[in-house]
Protein backbone atom coordinates (compact mmCIF):
# COMPACT_ATOMS: atom_id res chain seq x y z
CA UNK A 1 0.00 0.00 0.00
CA UNK A 2 2.65 2.30 0.52
CA UNK A 3 4.21 1.84 -2.91
CA UNK A 4 0.81 3.44 -4.58
CA UNK A 5 1.56 6.03 -1.95
CA UNK A 6 4.84 6.94 -3.41
CA UNK A 7 3.41 6.75 -6.77
CA UNK A 8 0.70 9.74 -5.59
CA UNK A 9 3.28 11.59 -4.19
CA UNK A 10 5.67 11.26 -7.38
CA UNK A 11 2.73 12.62 -9.32
CA UNK A 12 1.63 15.00 -7.42
CA UNK A 13 5.24 16.41 -7.28
CA UNK A 14 5.73 16.25 -11.04
CA UNK A 15 2.74 17.93 -11.85
CA UNK A 16 3.21 20.59 -9.08
CA UNK A 17 6.66 21.18 -11.26
CA UNK A 18 4.94 21.17 -15.16
CA UNK A 19 1.45 23.23 -13.97
CA UNK A 20 2.90 25.47 -11.41
CA UNK A 21 -0.06 27.91 -10.00
CA UNK A 22 -2.41 26.40 -12.60
CA UNK A 23 -1.74 22.79 -10.68
CA UNK A 24 -4.53 24.59 -7.67
CA UNK A 25 -6.96 25.93 -9.86
CA UNK A 26 -7.84 22.36 -11.35
CA UNK A 27 -11.00 20.86 -8.95
CA UNK A 28 -8.93 17.11 -9.82
CA UNK A 29 -5.79 18.23 -9.08
CA UNK A 30 -7.09 19.81 -5.74
CA UNK A 31 -9.16 16.53 -5.19
CA UNK A 32 -5.54 14.94 -6.00
CA UNK A 33 -3.89 17.29 -3.72
CA UNK A 34 -6.14 16.16 -0.63
CA UNK A 35 -5.39 12.60 -1.21
CA UNK A 36 -1.80 13.03 -1.20
CA UNK A 37 -2.13 15.21 2.18
CA UNK A 38 -4.03 12.43 3.81
CA UNK A 39 -1.86 9.99 3.15
CA UNK A 40 1.21 11.95 4.34
CA UNK A 41 -0.55 12.64 7.29
CA UNK A 42 -1.27 9.05 7.86
CA UNK A 43 1.83 7.75 6.79
CA UNK A 44 4.18 10.07 8.99
CA UNK A 45 2.05 12.16 11.31
CA UNK A 46 -0.26 9.30 12.96
CA UNK A 47 2.38 8.85 15.67
CA UNK A 48 2.99 12.74 16.32
CA UNK A 49 -0.22 13.76 16.28
CA UNK A 50 -1.35 10.74 18.78
CA UNK A 51 0.96 12.31 21.53
CA UNK A 52 -0.73 15.33 20.83
CA UNK A 53 -4.24 14.54 20.46
CA UNK A 54 -6.64 12.34 22.66
CA UNK A 55 -6.98 10.19 19.59
CA UNK A 56 -5.39 6.88 19.46
CA UNK A 57 -3.11 6.01 16.05
CA UNK A 58 -5.54 3.23 14.86
CA UNK A 59 -8.27 5.65 14.26
CA UNK A 60 -5.94 8.22 12.45
CA UNK A 61 -5.42 5.06 10.01
CA UNK A 62 -8.96 6.06 9.26
CA UNK A 63 -7.61 8.42 6.65
CA UNK A 64 -6.83 5.59 4.44
CA UNK A 65 -9.96 5.13 3.30
CA UNK A 66 -9.57 8.44 1.57
CA UNK A 67 -7.08 6.76 -1.10
CA UNK A 68 -10.57 5.25 -2.05
CA UNK A 69 -12.25 8.15 -3.47
CA UNK A 70 -8.96 8.37 -6.22
CA UNK A 71 -11.93 6.09 -8.24
CA UNK A 72 -14.32 8.75 -8.60
CA UNK A 73 -11.95 10.03 -10.98
CA UNK A 74 -13.41 7.40 -13.79
CA UNK A 75 -16.26 9.95 -13.46
CA UNK A 76 -14.24 12.13 -16.04
CA UNK A 77 -15.06 9.09 -18.92
CA UNK A 78 -17.62 6.95 -17.56
CA UNK A 79 -21.00 8.87 -19.10
CA UNK A 80 -23.25 6.46 -17.20
CA UNK A 81 -21.88 7.72 -13.42
CA UNK A 82 -21.42 10.92 -14.27
CA UNK A 83 -25.27 11.04 -15.21
CA UNK A 84 -25.88 9.72 -11.84
CA UNK A 85 -23.24 11.82 -9.52
CA UNK A 86 -25.01 15.11 -11.56
CA UNK A 87 -28.29 13.93 -10.75
CA UNK A 88 -27.13 13.58 -7.08
CA UNK A 89 -26.04 17.25 -7.68
CA UNK A 90 -28.65 18.45 -9.51
CA UNK A 91 -30.76 17.30 -6.20
CA UNK A 92 -29.47 18.58 -3.60
CA UNK A 93 -30.95 21.61 -2.87
CA UNK A 94 -34.16 19.78 -2.96
CA UNK A 95 -33.17 16.94 -0.77
CA UNK A 96 -32.02 19.49 1.86
CA UNK A 97 -35.32 20.98 1.87
CA UNK A 98 -37.35 17.30 2.14
CA UNK A 99 -35.03 16.03 5.11
CA UNK A 100 -34.99 19.28 6.78
CA UNK A 101 -38.69 18.92 7.11
CA UNK A 102 -38.28 14.85 7.81
CA UNK A 103 -36.13 16.10 10.28
CA UNK A 104 -38.92 18.20 11.88
CA UNK A 105 -41.46 15.38 11.90
CA UNK A 106 -39.43 13.26 13.82
CA UNK A 107 -38.05 15.60 15.99
CA UNK A 108 -42.59 16.25 17.25
CA UNK A 109 -42.76 12.28 17.11
CA UNK A 110 -39.90 12.44 19.08
CA UNK A 111 -41.11 14.75 21.95
CA UNK A 112 -44.53 13.39 21.86
CA UNK A 113 -43.40 9.95 22.77
CA UNK A 114 -41.34 11.34 25.61
CA UNK A 115 -44.29 12.61 26.88
CA UNK A 116 -46.12 9.67 26.36
CA UNK A 117 -44.02 6.37 26.67
CA UNK A 118 -41.08 7.65 29.01
CA UNK A 119 -41.54 5.87 31.77
CA UNK A 120 -42.51 2.57 30.29
CA UNK A 121 -40.82 -0.65 31.57
CA UNK A 122 -38.24 -2.01 29.53
CA UNK A 123 -38.76 -5.18 27.69
CA UNK A 124 -37.03 -7.06 25.01
CA UNK A 125 -37.47 -4.63 22.17
CA UNK A 126 -37.72 -1.44 24.54
CA UNK A 127 -33.95 -1.54 26.43
CA UNK A 128 -31.52 0.38 27.29
CA UNK A 129 -30.51 1.27 23.74
CA UNK A 130 -34.46 1.77 22.28
CA UNK A 131 -36.88 3.93 24.39
CA UNK A 132 -38.26 7.13 24.87
CA UNK A 133 -36.85 7.89 28.16
CA UNK A 134 -34.48 10.90 26.91
CA UNK A 135 -35.48 13.22 23.66
CA UNK A 136 -32.11 11.48 22.00
CA UNK A 137 -33.18 7.92 22.46
CA UNK A 138 -36.50 8.70 21.30
CA UNK A 139 -34.73 10.23 18.22
CA UNK A 140 -32.61 6.94 17.28
CA UNK A 141 -35.80 4.92 18.21
CA UNK A 142 -38.00 6.66 15.56
CA UNK A 143 -35.57 6.97 12.66
CA UNK A 144 -34.99 2.96 13.22
CA UNK A 145 -39.00 2.75 12.97
CA UNK A 146 -38.64 5.07 9.72
CA UNK A 147 -36.59 2.16 8.27
CA UNK A 148 -39.11 -0.57 9.00
CA UNK A 149 -36.88 -1.85 11.20
CA UNK A 150 -38.49 -3.98 14.22
CA UNK A 151 -40.79 -0.88 14.51
CA UNK A 152 -44.48 -3.09 15.10
CA UNK A 153 -42.20 -4.95 17.66
CA UNK A 154 -41.60 -1.66 19.48
CA UNK A 155 -45.13 -0.72 18.95
CA UNK A 156 -45.87 -3.81 20.89
CA UNK A 157 -43.60 -3.39 24.20
CA UNK A 158 -45.39 -0.11 24.59
CA UNK A 159 -48.39 -1.46 24.58
CA UNK A 160 -47.92 -3.28 27.51
CA UNK A 161 -51.01 -3.63 30.20
CA UNK A 162 -50.95 -4.39 34.21
CA UNK A 163 -52.41 -8.03 33.16
CA UNK A 164 -48.72 -9.12 31.36
CA UNK A 165 -46.98 -9.02 34.83
CA UNK A 166 -44.68 -6.79 34.05
CA UNK A 167 -45.57 -3.31 34.84
CA UNK A 168 -48.05 -1.95 37.82
CA UNK A 169 -50.60 0.83 37.38
CA UNK A 170 -49.58 2.24 40.51
CA UNK A 171 -45.71 2.74 39.43
CA UNK A 172 -46.79 4.38 36.18
CA UNK A 173 -44.91 2.22 34.05
CA UNK A 174 -47.76 0.22 31.86
CA UNK A 175 -47.82 1.63 27.88
CA UNK A 176 -51.00 1.64 26.53
CA UNK A 177 -53.08 1.79 23.30
CA UNK A 178 -52.00 4.86 22.05
CA UNK A 179 -49.15 3.81 20.73
CA UNK A 180 -50.70 2.20 17.60
CA UNK A 181 -52.33 5.26 16.00
CA UNK A 182 -48.68 6.88 17.28
CA UNK A 183 -47.08 4.37 15.35
CA UNK A 184 -49.17 4.11 12.08
CA UNK A 185 -49.08 7.59 11.52
CA UNK A 186 -45.60 8.18 12.03
CA UNK A 187 -45.43 5.29 9.45
CA UNK A 188 -47.36 6.67 7.36
CA UNK A 189 -45.97 9.89 7.49
CA UNK A 190 -42.30 9.01 7.63
CA UNK A 191 -41.94 6.21 5.34
CA UNK A 192 -45.02 6.01 3.26
CA UNK A 193 -44.51 10.14 2.23
CA UNK A 194 -41.79 11.59 2.85
CA UNK A 195 -38.71 8.70 1.96
CA UNK A 196 -41.25 8.28 -1.40
CA UNK A 197 -40.97 11.83 -1.82
CA UNK A 198 -36.85 11.91 -1.60
CA UNK A 199 -36.87 9.12 -4.32
CA UNK A 200 -39.22 11.17 -6.37
CA UNK A 201 -36.99 13.83 -6.55
CA UNK A 202 -34.35 11.77 -7.72
CA UNK A 203 -36.12 10.13 -10.26
CA UNK A 204 -37.63 13.59 -11.71
CA UNK A 205 -34.18 15.62 -12.03
CA UNK A 206 -32.77 11.73 -13.10
CA UNK A 207 -35.46 11.98 -16.10
CA UNK A 208 -34.96 16.17 -16.41
CA UNK A 209 -30.84 15.36 -17.19
CA UNK A 210 -32.05 11.88 -19.47
CA UNK A 211 -34.44 14.64 -21.26
CA UNK A 212 -31.71 16.69 -23.05
CA UNK A 213 -31.68 17.34 -26.18
CA UNK A 214 -28.43 15.16 -26.97
CA UNK A 215 -28.21 17.84 -30.42
CA UNK A 216 -27.83 21.06 -27.46
CA UNK A 217 -24.14 21.64 -25.94
CA UNK A 218 -24.06 20.37 -22.05
CA UNK A 219 -21.47 20.36 -19.35
CA UNK A 220 -19.80 17.46 -20.50
CA UNK A 221 -19.31 18.69 -24.24
CA UNK A 222 -17.56 21.97 -22.37
CA UNK A 223 -15.18 19.67 -20.89
CA UNK A 224 -14.49 18.39 -24.09
CA UNK A 225 -13.93 21.28 -25.92
CA UNK A 226 -11.55 22.70 -22.93
CA UNK A 227 -9.06 19.12 -23.34
CA UNK A 228 -8.90 19.65 -27.05
CA UNK A 229 -8.05 22.90 -26.86
CA UNK A 230 -5.58 22.05 -24.33
CA UNK A 231 -3.78 20.08 -27.54
CA UNK A 232 -3.67 23.85 -29.37
CA UNK A 233 -2.59 25.38 -26.40
CA UNK A 234 -0.10 23.65 -24.81
CA UNK A 235 0.85 26.75 -22.93
CA UNK A 236 -2.30 27.36 -21.53
CA UNK A 237 -2.44 31.11 -22.89
CA UNK A 238 -6.32 30.62 -24.01
CA UNK A 239 -5.28 32.25 -27.12
CA UNK A 240 -4.47 30.00 -30.27
CA UNK A 241 -3.91 30.60 -34.11
CA UNK A 242 -6.26 31.52 -35.97
CA UNK A 243 -5.17 29.24 -38.63
CA UNK A 244 -5.61 26.50 -36.37
CA UNK A 245 -9.75 26.82 -35.62
CA UNK A 246 -10.70 24.84 -38.85
CA UNK A 247 -8.17 21.81 -37.34
CA UNK A 248 -10.00 22.56 -33.66
CA UNK A 249 -13.53 22.07 -35.13
CA UNK A 250 -12.56 18.91 -37.05
CA UNK A 251 -11.02 17.43 -33.61
CA UNK A 252 -14.37 18.09 -31.40
CA UNK A 253 -16.92 15.88 -31.43
CA UNK A 254 -20.63 16.82 -32.34
CA UNK A 255 -22.47 19.21 -31.28
CA UNK A 256 -19.44 21.85 -30.51
CA UNK A 257 -17.96 20.60 -33.82
CA UNK A 258 -17.51 18.17 -36.78
CA UNK A 259 -15.20 14.78 -36.12
CA UNK A 260 -16.88 11.75 -37.61
CA UNK A 261 -19.78 13.58 -39.11
CA UNK A 262 -18.34 14.93 -42.87
CA UNK A 263 -16.76 12.25 -44.60
CA UNK A 264 -16.39 14.45 -47.60
CA UNK A 265 -14.34 17.14 -47.79
CA UNK A 266 -14.20 17.82 -44.19
CA UNK A 267 -12.03 20.83 -44.56
CA UNK A 268 -14.74 22.55 -46.37
CA UNK A 269 -17.37 21.82 -43.56
CA UNK A 270 -14.94 23.02 -40.87
CA UNK A 271 -14.09 26.31 -42.89
CA UNK A 272 -18.29 26.88 -43.26
CA UNK A 273 -18.79 26.38 -39.17
CA UNK A 274 -15.53 28.74 -38.84
CA UNK A 275 -16.93 31.39 -41.19
CA UNK A 276 -20.38 31.49 -39.38
CA UNK A 277 -18.60 31.57 -35.93
CA UNK A 278 -18.04 35.32 -36.42
CA UNK A 279 -15.26 35.25 -34.21
CA UNK A 280 -12.64 38.76 -33.89
CA UNK A 281 -8.81 37.95 -33.95
CA UNK A 282 -6.17 39.89 -31.91
CA UNK A 283 -2.87 39.57 -33.65
CA UNK A 284 -3.82 36.66 -35.16
CA UNK A 285 -5.09 34.97 -32.19
CA UNK A 286 -8.72 33.94 -31.23
CA UNK A 287 -9.31 33.55 -27.21
CA UNK A 288 -11.06 30.42 -25.12
CA UNK A 289 -13.70 31.82 -23.44
CA UNK A 290 -14.67 33.77 -27.33
CA UNK A 291 -14.51 30.68 -29.23
CA UNK A 292 -16.75 28.73 -26.71
CA UNK A 293 -19.29 30.94 -26.73
CA UNK A 294 -19.09 31.35 -30.19
CA UNK A 295 -19.80 27.46 -30.74
CA UNK A 296 -22.41 26.96 -28.09
CA UNK A 297 -24.49 29.93 -29.73
CA UNK A 298 -23.56 28.53 -32.94
CA UNK A 299 -24.81 25.06 -32.08
CA UNK A 300 -28.07 26.49 -30.54
CA UNK A 301 -28.88 28.47 -33.29
CA UNK A 302 -29.09 25.90 -35.25
CA UNK A 303 -30.19 23.11 -33.15
CA UNK A 304 -33.17 25.64 -32.16
CA UNK A 305 -33.73 28.11 -35.19
CA UNK A 306 -36.76 29.14 -33.03
CA UNK A 307 -35.36 29.99 -30.38
CA UNK A 308 -34.02 33.84 -29.52
CA UNK A 309 -30.22 34.02 -29.08
CA UNK A 310 -28.82 36.77 -27.38
CA UNK A 311 -25.56 37.14 -29.10
CA UNK A 312 -24.86 40.37 -27.72
CA UNK A 313 -22.05 39.22 -25.12
CA UNK A 314 -20.96 36.66 -27.62
CA UNK A 315 -20.59 39.28 -30.92
CA UNK A 316 -19.90 42.50 -29.55
CA UNK A 317 -17.61 43.84 -32.49
CA UNK A 318 -18.63 45.85 -35.41
CA UNK A 319 -19.12 44.02 -38.71
CA UNK A 320 -15.57 44.93 -39.92
CA UNK A 321 -14.12 43.32 -36.91
CA UNK A 322 -16.44 40.00 -36.98
CA UNK A 323 -15.13 39.36 -40.20
CA UNK A 324 -11.16 39.32 -39.61
CA UNK A 325 -11.05 35.98 -38.11
CA UNK A 326 -13.26 34.92 -41.33
CA UNK A 327 -10.62 36.30 -43.71
CA UNK A 328 -8.19 35.02 -41.94
CA UNK A 329 -9.00 31.21 -42.29
CA UNK A 330 -10.16 31.65 -45.87
CA UNK A 331 -6.54 33.09 -46.89
CA UNK A 332 -4.76 30.35 -45.16
CA UNK A 333 -7.14 27.53 -46.66
CA UNK A 334 -7.57 29.03 -50.31
CA UNK A 335 -3.69 30.23 -50.08
CA UNK A 336 -2.08 30.49 -53.65
CA UNK A 337 -5.80 30.39 -55.46
CA UNK A 338 -7.06 33.00 -53.93
CA UNK A 339 -4.32 35.27 -54.75
CA UNK A 340 -3.82 34.42 -58.13
CA UNK A 341 -7.82 35.19 -58.61
CA UNK A 342 -7.33 38.91 -56.90
CA UNK A 343 -4.27 39.27 -59.10
CA UNK A 344 -6.02 38.61 -62.55
CA UNK A 345 -8.81 40.57 -61.14
CA UNK A 346 -6.81 43.91 -60.44
CA UNK A 347 -5.10 42.74 -63.70
CA UNK A 348 -8.09 42.71 -65.95
CA UNK A 349 -9.01 45.49 -64.26
CA UNK A 350 -6.10 47.69 -65.85
CA UNK A 351 -6.09 46.51 -69.00
CA UNK A 352 -10.11 47.54 -69.37
CA UNK A 353 -9.26 50.85 -68.03
CA UNK A 354 -5.87 51.42 -70.82
CA UNK A 355 -8.36 50.12 -73.63
CA UNK A 356 -10.99 53.49 -72.62
CA UNK A 357 -8.46 55.17 -72.91
CA UNK A 358 -8.74 56.57 -68.88
CA UNK A 359 -5.68 56.44 -66.89
CA UNK A 360 -6.00 54.19 -64.59
CA UNK A 361 -7.07 55.16 -60.53
CA UNK A 362 -4.04 55.25 -57.99
CA UNK A 363 -3.79 51.70 -56.70
CA UNK A 364 -3.54 52.54 -52.88
CA UNK A 365 -2.05 49.47 -52.68
CA UNK A 366 0.87 49.96 -55.29
CA UNK A 367 3.24 50.50 -52.38
CA UNK A 368 2.52 46.84 -51.00
CA UNK A 369 3.89 45.22 -53.53
CA UNK A 370 2.34 42.06 -54.84
CA UNK A 371 0.46 42.03 -50.86
CA UNK A 372 -2.73 40.33 -50.79
CA UNK A 373 -5.36 44.23 -49.89
CA UNK A 374 -7.15 40.87 -47.30
CA UNK A 375 -4.07 39.69 -45.54
CA UNK A 376 -4.55 43.03 -43.39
Amino acid sequence: MDAFAYVYYIECVLKITALGRRYFTDSWCLFDFFLVVTSLLDQFASELLSQILPVPPMLLRVLRIFRIQRVLRLIKGAKGIRDLVMTIVMSFPSLINVCSLLALVIFMYAVLGVQLFSYTVRQLNVNRDRNFETLGHAFLTLFQCLTGDGWSSIMMDLMVTEGSGVCSVEQGNCGGIISVPYFISFGLIGTFVFLNLIVAVILENFSKLSETNPELVSASDIVTFTEVWSEFDPDADKKIATVKLPRLVLRLPPPMGIEGECLNAPEKAAMRLCLGLNLQQVDGEVEFEQTMKALVAFNFRTKVPDAEVDTSEVHPHTTFERSDAAREIALHILGGPMRAMMERRRTMKGMSSTSNGTPNPPNPLSNRGDEDPYSA
